[in-house]
């Protein structure tokens, strides 16, 4: 995670993690992970979500994509989402975009980062990066 702030764990009541990542920002943001292919059933459909509060009440407007990397070195992007809805528990979920395996020998990249618009101070809790069937 590459923040231009402040960086903290702290646990939360309503998560089934022991530790969430707190951001405090000033002016960027960005979170990368991978994943192996290998760990996830071949042939199906996910979708990748974040699940997280800000501060802030207004709509964050972020890049957020999903990757494909295949072993030979190459990329191919394979989703842009503008979807992001409040949940009944209160936190924000973003669709980051969506993919399907087709190869054994591969990695997903995911990305959330800032878009051309900067970031307004404030705090940023990530509750969770996860995929789904879809």
């Amino acid at each position: 995670m590459d923040v231009r702030g402040r960086l903290e764990y702290i646990s939360h009541f309503q998560s089934r993690f022991r530790e969430l990542a707190k951001v405090e920002y000033d002016c960027g943001l960005a979170i990368e992970g991978r994943i192996e292919v290998k760990n996830l059933n071949p042939e199906a459909h996910y979708s990748v979500y974040m699940v997280f509060r800000s501060s802030s009440e207004e709509s964050l407007k972020y890049k957020r994509f999903v990757v494909l990397e295949m072993e030979e070195g190459k990329m191919m992007r394979v989703g842009e989402s503008l979807k992001q809805r409040r949940r009944e528990d209160g936190w924000f979920e973003i669709l980051m975009g969506g993919f399907c395996i087709r190869r054994d020998s591969a990695f997903i990249h995911f990305f959330v980062g800032e878009d051309k618009y900067p970031l307004t101070a404030g705090c940023f809790t990530i509750r969770s990066i996860h995929l789904r069937l879809t």
